[in-house]
């Protein structure tokens, strides 16, 4: 995969950086404690109330591309629409919201 260079976390939710060469890639994860066999473990499997964790993790990634001076490639209009999404989310949730809803 490359070299891991950082993670981000949120609560239970980690993105992991990697450095490809010329390249980064990430990679999100949830670590939880197994409580019967009392061992760390983890998982690609998120939960609906993980979802803003997941939100904030990507926000703090793109955050650290954009003070690296990592281009951020043109975004296809689907990832645009996400994108406007998220931002959309991140705004209600800085603001308080906890039920932060939108639109598809």
């Amino acid at each position: 995969m490359g070299q891991r260079i950082g993670t981000i976390k949120s609560n239970n939710v980690q993105l992991v950086v990697w450095r490809n060469g010329d390249y980064f890639s990430f990679q999100i994860q949830k670590v939880y404690l197994d409580k019967r066999e009392g061992q760390w473990k983890k998982s690609e499997t998120i939960f609906g109330d993980e979802l803003a964790d997941v939100v904030t993790v990507c926000a703090k990634a793109m955050e650290w591309m954009k003070k690296k001076g990592i281009e951020i490639k043109s975004l296809p209009k689907e990832t645009a629409r996400a994108n406007t999404v998220v931002e959309s989310i991140l705004t209600k949730l800085s603001k308080g919201e906890s039920n932060a809803k939108t639109s598809t």
